[in-house]
């Protein structure tokens, strides 16, 4: 019987270690030929269409509130060919649908103690809706017309979202994609 414990306690030890392993926030992308250390001035890009004009306001500042507090000088006009020591700041967003992931989970466990065994198992199946909201935002670094960083992720959202709480995910997720800004 202990020989079962330990064959079903080990790989789900293994699988709670490696669910504490984070990987970085958010889908990353650059030109690994850019001297990005050069980089200390920036301005932003005219928004397009597509942006709500609330989401675009919270991104901006969010923007904002990232590159000064790394002592980088905005420019009030730039254009895509800025080059050298300047990106021109370029980002998108818009809400999206997505289905849920099936949820289904199942799980086994066991123990023993004063001399007793037991195992157990379950089974959980999920309710409620198949589909979610989310706010996807795409932020990218250009010089001499060319994308030479990009940075891409997405929260959720709701209807019921207050605007203090979407100023706070769209703050948040803006912090963690230029933590990779500059990549290392």
């Amino acid at each position: 019987m202990k020989r079962i414990l330990r064959s079903l306690l080990l790989p789900l030890a293994v699988v709670a270690s490696l669910g504490g392993c984070a990987s970085p926030a958010g889908n990353i992308d650059y030109n690994s030929a850019t001297d990005f250390s050069a980089i200390n001035r920036y301005g932003f890009l005219p928004v397009g269409d597509q942006t709500d004009p609330l989401v675009a306001q919270r991104l901006q500042a969010a923007l904002t509130e990232q590159l000064d507090g790394r002592g980088w000088q905005q420019l009030e006009q730039v254009d895509a060919q800025v080059s050298g020591d300047t990106v021109a700041v370029r980002y998108h967003s818009w809400p999206e649908t997505r289905s849920r992931d099936s949820g289904l989970t199942i799980g086994v466990g066991g123990g023993r103690s004063s001399g007793n065994t037991s195992i157990g198992g379950s089974v959980a199946i999920p309710v409620g809706d198949s589909e979610r909201m989310v706010q996807v935002v795409r932020i990218d670094m250009v010089q001499q017309g060319k994308v030479i960083w990009r940075g891409s992720d997405d929260y959720p959202i709701s209807e019921r979202d207050s605007p203090q709480k979407r100023t706070e995910r769209t703050n948040q997720l803006v912090a963690e994609l230029l933590a990779q800004f500059p990549p290392r």
